[in-house]
């Protein structure tokens, strides 16, 4: 029986987030729970959380840097769906 690895991806890149959901991929034994961390970048945070709702089961964790735009707000709104 293989053995379940965890992975944490952390990054406000899509690409960064993107290589550590192929390793699921490469091996479906491997959890993968994705941190986005963002600070005043709403329309950018928006198409990576959609993306990610979109393409993966795996738990998202937000972590906003003190925003002062809509971001909290628009992040609330796409996880209510």
């Amino acid at each position: 029986m293989p053995t379940a690895r965890q992975l944490i991806a952390i990054g406000g890149s899509d690409a960064g987030i993107s290589a550590a959901l192929r390793a699921r991929e490469l091996d479906p034994a491997t959890d993968v729970t994705v941190v986005v961390a963002s600070r005043n970048r709403s329309a950018e945070l928006a198409t990576v959380l959609r993306l990610l709702l979109d393409t993966t089961n795996s738990p998202i964790i937000l972590v906003d840097n003190a925003s002062d735009d809509d971001s909290v707000q628009m992040a609330r709104h796409i996880a209510e769906g």
